[in-house]
């Protein structure tokens, strides 16, 4: 049967009491939750509604030798982000062309956050600039030195100088994923995409790369 996905948050002590078990790739059963309308501004899932835990909830792993499957990507090419709208939440599979160091940035609640830009590059013939933020911002420089294929489930939108995109809590990030779709990408880069002039989605208005410092209007809840 195929599988479906839901958005679940937790709550006041319910964050500190599961955070150990709660860890991606793992399978766990959960109960005692509080079923409610999907806020859609902070999920690119297309589940209608979504589950919030409190300390009365429940969380207990299940047999490791159970697997419930891998995220569904919807990829879209870079060049259709231009015309997508911001704010709108997309799946990414794209190579690293670039990196620069990781920087602490304090958000409008005082929160400080490390982020760190990516410039991303596909066969679709553009590069667009990611801010990936907090613990994927925080990996070693030696894991985007390769140029990495990356994919990103529910990277948002801006329209910050053109085109941009930026993860958030929600964001799954996939290095070097075992897909069609990152080989495709691979094959185009190794046999002449990475001699191909791109056309940039992220730029100043000198025509530069653009480089976000602006944290905008985003709040804790975005990370």
């Amino acid at each position: 049967a195929e599988g479906g996905e839901i958005r679940c948050t937790f709550f006041n002590e319910a964050v500190d009491k599961f955070y150990d078990t709660m860890k991606e790739g793992s399978v766990v059963e959960l109960g005692k939750g509080r079923l409610k309308t999907a806020n859609k501004a902070y999920s690119s899932l297309k589940n209608d509604y979504e589950i919030n835990f409190g300390g009365e909830a429940h969380v207990s792993p299940v047999s490791s030798s159970i697997h419930v499957g891998d995220p569904k990507y919807d990829f879209k090419p870079l060049a259709g982000i231009e015309s997508t709208d911001p704010n709108a939440y997309v799946d990414i599979i794209a190579l690293v062309k670039d990196f620069a160091p990781s920087r602490n940035i304090v958000t409008k609640q005082g929160k400080e956050l490390n982020k760190r830009e990516l410039t991303l590059a596909d066969d679709s013939g553009c590069q667009i600039q990611a801010t990936i933020w907090g613990d994927k911002a925080s990996m070693p420089p030696s894991t985007w030195e390769s140029q990495p294929i990356v994919a990103f489930r529910g990277a948002k939108v801006s329209d910050w100088n053109g085109r941009s995109l930026s993860t958030g809590a929600g964001t799954v990030m996939k290095i070097n994923p075992d897909l069609p779709d990152a080989k495709k990408i691979r094959r185009w880069w190794d046999f002449g995409g990475q001699s191909t002039t791109l056309r940039s989605l992220s730029t100043n208005p000198d025509g530069t790369p653009a480089i976000n410092d602006d944290v905008g209007g985003m709040n804790t809840a975005d990370f």
